[in-house]
């Protein structure tokens, strides 16, 4: 490394202290303060990465909700709803809608129909249990 091993590689600093870079040193201390506080379920998942940001970014999308099993929890919720009499009807079909939205923000888009009907099966299913 040249101007005095001091710079840059990428986003990474390259200042030497003996054989690890200042950056090296700061990265295991945030990995090793990031994972004491994980709990058993994403501390599993964080061993693969090697960089806190990784980590850090994941469990952003962990925490934050963008990762698959928000999309997979999401998904059971529109096709498993059950709509009651004890909640008013346009609040339970807004919670549905709104679920609908946030798949799509994440990019997981479902036709108009599709909603149409699962709302409407929804909606024959509270007719039946009603009468029945």
């Amino acid at each position: 490394m040249s101007i005095a091993d001091k710079g840059t590689v990428g986003l990474i600093p390259v200042t030497r202290i003996g054989y690890t870079t200042r950056w090296q040193t700061r990265n295991h201390q945030a990995l090793a303060e990031i994972t004491l506080t994980l709990k058993k379920e994403p501390l599993r998942n964080v061993k693969r990465y090697q960089l806190a940001s990784e980590i850090w970014n994941y469990l952003e999308d962990y925490y934050e909700g963008r990762g698959q099993h928000t999309m997979a929890r999401l998904l059971g919720d529109v096709f498993r709803t059950t709509l009651v009499d004890m909640v008013p009807m346009e609040q339970q079909l807004s919670n549905m809608r709104d679920k609908v939205h946030r798949l799509r923000d994440l990019g997981h888009n479902l036709k108009d129909s599709l909603i149409a009907t699962v709302m409407i099966i929804s909606l024959l299913v509270m007719g039946v249990t009603k009468v029945g």
